[in-house]
């Protein structure tokens, strides 16, 4: 058996729906909260006029009726405008008519009243519609300017009706323009805390999302600690941005041969984490499914791949992609088949310190509409403690508290200093030294370096 709604239920229900009114299903959250307070300001300024129509009347004061009645209709537009999701219409109404009304009162029954004292109420409602400090400075000052013009017309024009207890009604509107500022700021600091309530819930429930997306990401990607069981001696320092990251790696060992890549995608958050999905899940496809392991015809492979997935050559354009490398070792010829594309690999043979350069190319995007990429492979003949380096350009691109980046040539300074120390201190080195630069500043990108002891 359905519970029936008491009268308060009633009542407050139909109150909230007058008070999002107006209010459409792609309104953004700020706005609601903006299209709440003016329904609200006005609903309840409709509820004073007709309380106050029904005690004039009811003292025959006839002369005070026809005012309150040109006020009710005046302020019913802006509401109406409101409702009709005319909102920056409504807004700017709902703070002029009323300068214009009081204005006309204190003429119409003279500044004994002080029916313009309210002004200074109205010219308060501009901070509660408006953000921008120069509208809510020009909306007070013209408020002022009605309060001055009410003033000087009331001085010199005869008041058209005499109220016969003036001085109550003067203390009255007093109260009324305590009463309204006192209104407004609470109005303001309720519907602030239950917007920012919303906006902690929201936020709660897109973080958690994010996070299991993060838990998603890892699991397709794997732990990065698996490097080791692959290749000993090696390490990865991985450090997203957010909680999910634009930058991958990616292992495989197959057919007796050792494969690395280590990726950045376009972007970083979710955007940058949908790429590295869909990367990781590509270079699946061409190594373990298609048995494919040459370097270059990996990046061709994932190039077309990619190219399809986002409808690059369908018309519509797009910048997504990624820059890669690829690094295939053959411990058994002590070989390393190489090939990048906007990815350059750095090595340390023999105390010499090398930048193996890639090609120009990213895979994917609509950078280079029309021609044909080229991916080349490099072969290196390598010796026993030789170390290579994959990173992406997260830690080069870091700024520090002095607005400083890292800069590119320092990373490769850097990369070749650590070269002589071993792969544990390496890391620790790296790590500190990111810290250290980075100190108090927001992290820049997503970073990933892995690093190889052969």
């Amino acid at each position: 058996m359905k519970n029936k709604k008491s009268v308060k239920d009633k009542i407050l229900g139909v109150w909230q729906t007058m008070l999002n009114k107006g209010i459409q299903k792609d309104t953004l959250p700020l706005e609601k909260r903006k299209v709440r307070l003016l329904n609200t300001v006005l609903i309840i300024g409709q509820i004073i006029f007709f309380v106050l129509l029904i005690k004039s009347y009811a003292q025959g004061l006839t002369e005070e009726v026809y005012p309150q009645l040109v006020g009710s209709f005046l302020f019913a537009i802006p509401l109406l405008f409101n409702f009709s999701s005319k909102y920056i219409i409504a807004r700017y109404l709902c703070v002029i008519v009323p300068y214009i009304y009081l204005t006309g009162l204190a003429v119409y029954w003279g500044e004994s009243r002080g029916s313009q004292l309210i002004i200074f109420g109205s010219a308060a409602l501009a901070i509660l519609f408006f953000e921008n400090k120069k509208i809510v400075n020009t909306l007070f000052v013209i408020g002022m300017v009605f309060l001055i013009l009410a003033h000087v017309l009331s001085w010199n024009i005869a008041p058209y009706y005499v109220s016969p207890n003036e001085q109550v009604s003067y203390l009255l509107n007093i109260v009324i323009t305590a009463v309204m500022l006192y209104f407004i700021f609470n109005i303001f600091k309720t519907e602030n805390y239950n917007f920012q309530q919303e906006l902690t819930e929201k936020n709660k429930s897109i973080t958690d999302s994010i996070q299991y997306a993060g838990r998603i990401q890892t699991s397709i990607l794997g732990d990065y600690n698996a490097l080791n069981s692959i290749i000993p001696n090696s390490y990865v320092i991985f450090h997203p941005k957010d909680i999910v990251s634009g930058d991958f790696y990616w292992f495989a060992e197959k057919g007796g041969k050792k494969i690395v890549v280590a990726s950045d995608c376009t972007g970083h958050g979710v955007p940058g984490a949908f790429m590295t999905v869909l990367g990781a899940s590509l270079l699946n496809d061409i190594v373990y499914d298609k048995g494919i392991m040459e370097p270059d015809q990996i990046l061709s492979q994932l190039d077309d791949k990619i190219e399809y997935a986002l409808q690059v050559n369908s018309g519509i354009k797009s910048n997504d992609g990624m820059d890669i490398g690829v690094l295939v070792l053959d411990e058994e010829d002590k070989t390393i088949l190489y090939s990048g594309a906007k990815h350059t690999l750095y090595g340390v043979s023999d105390g010499e310190f090398k930048a193996i350069k890639s090609s120009r190319y990213s895979l994917g995007g609509s950078e280079f509409d029309n021609k044909e990429k080229e991916f080349k492979t490099e072969k290196i003949t390598y010796n026993s403690g030789d170390k290579f380096y994959l990173a992406t350009d997260g830690f080069q691109d870091q700024f520090n508290e002095n607005g400083k980046k890292y800069m590119k040539g320092n990373f490769k300074g850097l990369l070749e200093k650590v070269s002589q120390e071993s792969t544990d201190m390496q890391k620790n080195i790296l790590e500190k030294e990111f810290g250290q630069w980075k100190g108090n500043e927001p992290q820049t990108d997503d970073v990933l370096i892995i690093g190889l002891s052969l």
